[in-house]
């Protein structure tokens, strides 16, 4: 491994340099050069250099491999001396030879300042590295706490959205593409069915991740809240989850951007009209392969500066019509190879290249265009698309 790597090369350069500082004292005294004091103690600082190296690459925690890694250097700084005897080079040196007691006992001072310095850099510098790890561990910890506690939210959103059962059972031609940009979602749908009617929102509420989660299950409890009461038109209903959010939002200001864009319609197979309503997110009509896009208020369901109200709009709904409904995590998505965003136009031009007589094939096809548009790029927002055969 690396660090095992690193270990050898560290006590490599431990046992060879030494031995080449001494070979070069040795060799230059042999020439005539080097006899003068500073030349006396240089190769010596340069063992001591290379004692101390061992002490900050390994530290003193493991004091057998700091053993093993300094024995060899030590040993050569105590015999310096000695070769040099070999060769009757210590007569050549021009100085007292009572200055060696001097030279050694620097040296030995030197050493032990060093040494103790680096004790202490080593010792306050684990301190910081117990503290550190034992921060680490609680934030470890927090996470997985965390993570959990999202988790469980995940799994109280996905309880709250049931409508793709009710869906089936009113019609077999439909799909949903529900795809958070993390675990939990700001966008959400909410499909309920009562005396024959079906009633169907995507709704996109401000922000994503768990502060948009929030909002949207706010916003199911409200809805199912109204839906208990009595059997209101989708503007109306619209209008009653404006009031309710306002009443939890409303600050003196009244500039707070809490809430939600959304398209609600209403089926009623008994009249074959679709009644929608929608606040900023319009409800999308394919007739024979013709798009009609129904706009909705220019308001959130929230707190506007220049409230309007929601309007109805009724449709005489035709055998084989398509209506979708989204909010605009699909055509704000990134990517291509400009990194530019799908746009609306190019969803509009999607469905109409995708229709087919099997509302499912527009579904996996749509699916198929998200992942080749995105490749490699993040998702940006929440992603939410009903479709919806008559």
């Amino acid at each position: 491994s690396l660090k095992n790597k690193f270990t050898l090369s560290v006590n490599i350069i431990t046992q060879i340099f030494p031995v080449i500082f001494i070979f070069l004292s040795v060799f230059g005294k042999l020439n005539n050069e080097g006899t003068s004091l500073v030349f006396y103690i240089a190769p010596r600082f340069g063992i001591l250099v290379i004692i101390l190296l061992p002490f900050l690459i390994f530290g003193t925690r493991d004091k057998l491999k700091l053993i093993l890694s300094i024995i060899f250097p030590f040993i050569w700084f105590v015999t310096f001396d000695y070769f040099h005897s070999i060769f009757n080079l210590n007569e050549n040196i021009l100085f007292h030879k009572t200055d060696y007691l001097l030279v050694a006992l620097g040296s030995a001072i030197f050493l032990i300042i060093a040494v103790s310095i680096i004790y202490f850099l080593q010792n306050t510098n684990e301190e910081y590295e117990n503290t550190i790890i034992a921060q680490q561990a609680d934030l470890e910890k927090s996470l997985t706490k965390i993570s959990e506690s999202i988790n469980y939210a995940k799994r109280i959103q996905e309880a709250l959205l049931q409508g793709q059962n009710i869906l089936n059972n009113y019609t077999e031609d439909n799909f949903i593409i529900f795809q958070p940009k993390e675990k939990v979602s700001g966008d959400f749908y909410w499909i309920k069915e009562r005396n024959s009617k079906l009633y169907c929102m995507a709704a996109d509420c401000t922000g994503h991740g768990v502060p948009g989660a929030f909002v949207s299950m706010l916003g199911i409890a409200f809805l199912n809240e109204i839906f208990t009461n009595t059997d209101y038109t989708a503007s109306e209903i619209l209008e009653n989850l404006r009031r309710k959010f306002k009443e939890i939002f409303k600050q003196e200001n009244n500039e707070i951007k809490d809430g939600m864009d959304a398209a609600l319609f209403i089926i009623d197979k008994d009249k074959n009209i679709l009644n929608y309503s929608g606040a900023n997110n319009p409800l999308i009509q394919l007739r024979e392969n013709i798009i009609t896009e129904h706009k909705a208020a220019p308001n959130c369901i929230g707190i506007n500066p220049k409230e309007k109200l929601f309007e109805n709009t009724f449709i005489e709904i035709k055998k084989d019509d398509k209506y979708f409904v989204f909010s605009d995590g699909f055509i704000d998505q990134a990517g291509g190879e400009t990194g530019r965003k799908i746009t609306k136009r190019k969803f509009y031009e999607l469905l109409i290249e995708y229709n087919s007589t099997n509302i499912k094939f527009t579904q996996n096809k749509l699916k198929e265009y998200l992942d080749f548009w995105m490749h490699d790029t993040k998702q940006t927002d929440d992603i939410l698309i009903i479709g919806i055969k008559i």
